[in-house]
């Protein structure tokens, strides 16, 4: 299950880097390229960061019902009640890296980040068009 839920996470990552990309060898040339390419790249990437923030969240989720964890339960000893001692590490390691902000937070916080990447890729493609037409 872990397998597939990594699987999962590596495609919305390459997607999200890869988006950019793609929108910019697609762009036809006109007058303005510039916003040809960054209202596609903006809700692309946004619709695909929120994917990947909301994914890293439920894909936590799912391992630990995998594992046997009752999210029900009012203390420790009912938590883990259902999980067998040797995914008992596993557990405790994904209830870990669960604390702190939620996924909405994360996509918020790294919405500047794939803007930046975003116009970076624009702007050296441009350079490289340059340099290569003349």
């Amino acid at each position: 299950m872990s397998i597939i839920t990594a699987i999962i996470s590596l495609f919305l990552f390459f997607a999200l880097v890869a988006a950019p990309i793609i929108i910019i060898k697609k762009q036809k040339n006109s007058q303005n390229k510039f916003l040809e390419y960054f209202i596609p790249t903006i809700i692309i990437t946004t619709i695909l960061w929120i994917a990947f923030a909301w994914w890293a969240d439920f894909s936590n989720d799912i391992l630990l019902k995998y594992y046997g964890y009752n999210f029900e339960g009012m203390n420790d000893q009912e938590y883990y009640v259902n999980v067998s001692s040797e995914d008992l590490e596993k557990v405790h390691e994904i209830k870990r890296s669960m604390g702190g902000i939620g996924w909405p937070a994360k996509a918020i916080i790294m919405s500047p980040v794939f803007l930046t990447y975003s116009l970076v890729i624009y702007f050296v493609y441009r350079l490289l068009w340059r340099k290569k037409h003349g």
